[in-house]
Parts: C-alpha cells; sequence; structure tokens
C-alpha cells in the first residue's frame, strides 16, 4: 500500500478545507494510506477513516525550530512515505519536505496563485475573475503525486434535512477588515428572533469572543452559545442547523463540512480568491459590490485603504432576507 505524507498545519478555516478533499482522495484510491501532520485541536475537523492517520507534533517543544523539525522527520521517517503532499507550503513544512527530498522522497507543493491573487486585490487596475478553489488547488497537489483526484466543486447545499428550528451565527473572524460590527450581528439576532419561533446558536474562538457570546447569549432564552464547547461538540451542533451565517471565517468552513447552506458576509475579502466554503452558493454570499476598492486583501489581515469600513456596511434586513426562505416554518 501507499502511504502519503500530508502536511498542512494551520489555520483552523484552511485545515478544515482539505477535509473534502482528504475524503475524495481515500474513496477513488483504496491503495493508498495518508498519514495527516496537523496540529492537535484541529483533529476533531476529520473522519474516523482506516486509512486516515493524524500525526500531532509538539512545535511549541520538541518539534520546534530547525532541529525539532529534524527530530521530528527521524521520528516519521520510518514510515517509508511514496511521497509528500504539502498542502501548506510555508517555511516550516518546506523544511520538512527538504528533509524528505534529501532521502529521495517526492515533494508536490501547494500552488498558492499569489500572482492572480495580487491582481485580484491590488489597489489599481484590478482583475476581478474567480480564481481556482483552493480544495481544487489541494486536489491538484494529490494529482500531481498521481492519485487519482476528480475534483469538481459540488452543487450547492440548498437545504439541511435533518436542520432543527436553529438557526447559527458565527459574528466574529480573525481581523476587524473581514468582520461585521458587532452591533449589526445584535440586531440581526433581535430580527431572527422576530423573524421565527426557533433558537439561535452563536458560535466563535476566542477567550474574548467567548465573553462576548456568553452575554449575547444573556438576552434570551432562545440564544444559545456554544463557543465554550469543544471542537468536536460544536461540529456535531452544526450538523442541528437549519442554516449558518458567518463571516469569511473558519465557522464558514466547519458549516461547509457539515452539510450546512451558509449565509456568508463578506468585507474585506471576496469569494473570487478562492476561499467560499465546499458546496456553496455564491448567491448567498452577502458583500458590496459597488466599492472599487474590494478586494484589498486575500486574507483580510491589511488595513482599511479607506478608513472607513465602507465594505461591511451591509444592511441587517439584506442578511434576513437571505435567512428567511431556510427559517420558515
Amino acid at each position: 500500500m501507499k502511504r502519503v505524507l500530508v502536511i498542512r498545519l494551520s489555520a483552523m478555516g484552511d485545515v478544515a478545507m482539505t477535509v473534502p478533499v482528504i475524503e475524495q482522495v481515500l474513496e477513488m484510491n483504496p491503495g493508498v494510506q495518508l498519514d495527516f501532520l496537523t496540529r492537535k485541536k484541529f483533529g476533531a475537523l476529520f473522519p474516523n477513516h482506516d486509512r486516515l492517520h493524524l500525526i500531532f507534533p509538539d512545535l511549541q517543544d520538541r518539534h520546534k525550530g530547525l532541529f525539532g523539525l529534524w527530530r521530528l522527520f527521524k521520528a516519521i521517517r520510518g514510515n517509508n512515505y511514496t511521497a509528500v503532499a504539502d498542502l501548506h507550503s510555508v517555511l516550516r513544512s518546506q523544511t520538512l519536505g527538504f528533509f524528505f527530498r534529501v532521502h529521495s522522497v517526492p515533494i508536490v507543493r501547494l500552488n498558492k496563485g499569489r500572482a492572480e491573487k495580487n491582481k485580484l486585490t491590488r489597489k489599481k487596475n484590478k482583475v476581478r475573475t474567480p480564481l481556482l478553489s483552493t480544495h481544487q488547488r489541494y486536489a491538484d497537489v494529490f494529482q500531481q503525486i498521481g492519485l487519482d483526484v476528480k475534483w469538481v466543486d459540488s452543487k450547492p447545499i440548498e437545504s439541511n434535512p435533518k436542520g432543527q428550528n436553529r438557526v447559527g451565527l458565527a459574528p466574529f473572524a480573525a481581523h476587524r477588515e473581514k468582520m461585521w460590527p458587532l452591533e449589526k450581528s445584535m440586531q440581526l439576532i433581535d430580527a431572527l428572533l422576530q423573524s421565527f419561533s426557533g433558537e439561535v446558536y452563536l458560535f466563535g474562538g476566542g477567550p474574548k469572543e467567548k465573553q462576548s457570546l456568553s452575554q449575547l447569549a444573556k438576552k434570551s432564552d432562545r440564544i444559545v452559545s456554544v463557543a465554550n464547547e469543544s471542537l468536536e461538540n460544536q461540529v456535531a451542533i452544526l450538523r442541528t442547523l437549519r442554516v449558518m451565517i458567518s463571516m469569511d471565517s473558519a465557522n464558514m468552513h466547519l458549516a461547509s463540512n457539515a452539510g450546512i447552506p451558509v449565509i456568508s458576509i463578506w468585507g474585506a475579502t471576496h469569494p473570487f480568491t478562492g476561499f467560499l466554503g465546499h458546496g456553496q452558493s455564491i448567491d448567498n454570499c452577502i458583500q458590496r459590490e459597488d466599492l472599487d476598492c474590494r478586494p484589498c486583501s486575500v486574507f483580510g489581515n491589511k488595513s482599511c485603504w479607506r478608513g472607513d469600513w465602507a465594505c461591511l456596511d451591509i444592511p441587517v434586513a439584506q442578511v434576513v432576507q437571505k435567512v428567511v426562505p431556510f427559517i420558515s416554518d
């Protein structure tokens, strides 16, 4: 049996985007085992599969730095890998890949498409055209290794037949430039509670986010914060939703992998960069199409050129209008 080492260490959304591709690789290549190198906290994102083995490095201590990566290489080189799929292509993964290459193990690295993304996000003369999805870029790596992968961005998820009378809301994102003002999210919650008889489930990650969501949940017994739940439990709860409302964030991808339709709100970033959730429809992406400055970055990690965050001036009513078809009793 062929054995392939797959590397994607962070971030959560990017790791989550590998999951549907990994599932297809395993399905189409019954003679292949995948060893996936990632952070332990992301382990709950992956399905249980007898040919998928997760490896959790200790990047804060034992496997930190150059000598730590050499130690990691020595620990796993005995697995006799036939190839390495570097789905991260950063200094750390490139260094580890170099060690394997020196020992005659072929390496294929992710093509991030930096040139075309720069054309899409530059300040002037933007080339606004949809780029390859990140899922497709991941699939291309496996194809170059020689595995069978026929990735096609799937038919959009239209509904969740098992969904309960619940709406999910993930109001936070890693960067301000792609996060709707919290006041807007509060207004949205009030509007949703008036629009249907169910519950609103709040999702988030960091300590400050958890505190904010806990405060929001105190406003009504129909608001539930699951931010303090384990990632595994959050994923399980996601599967019970009718629809998720999310920024361009990891929660969009978690919901997508759970088969939940997502109403996504986009500020400085744009679905054209290739980071739309798997199976999600661009028709459910809410964004300002009238601003020449958008998108101004791929990840939302650059300060607003205008200084007014106009891209996030999106009416609450516009979001509610998109959500209502999914929650009609």
